[in-house]
């Protein structure tokens, strides 16, 4: 690892980064930001091969937890409560996109999925 302008830093700054309440809101307005899309919504339902107008059942809702949570558990209580509440969020829009929109919202505001 070369030095910065020779001063001892190093260029690269740690993986490992402490959370932040600047980090938070960046990642809450990124969060807002791309959902609000409606390519990033489509995006991330074709990355589990869903359509925008799929049901919102577990199953389906399970394939896009997945994607925040790849290496999870998915099985047990805590995770069933969870699917349950994302299905309760879907089943509050009007249509199937805006039930994925805010059930994406819901898991992107989730700060477990980050690695930090």
């Amino acid at each position: 690892i070369r030095n910065c302008h020779l001063n001892g830093t190093t260029i690269n700054p740690g993986l490992m980064v402490q959370p932040s309440i600047i980090r938070e809101g960046y990642r809450i307005k990124s969060c807002e930001e791309i959902v609000n899309m409606d390519s990033a919504v489509s995006h991330a339902l074709a990355r589990v091969d869903l359509l925008d107008n799929s049901q919102g059942n577990n199953q389906n809702i399970t394939k896009l937890y997945s994607l925040f949570h790849p290496t999870r558990k998915l099985a047990g209580e805590d995770f069933s409560q969870s699917i349950n509440s994302l299905q309760l969020v879907f089943n509050a829009s009007d249509s199937a996109i805006e039930g994925w929109r805010h059930v994406l919202l819901t898991l992107c505001f989730d700060p477990s999925w980050q690695v930090l």
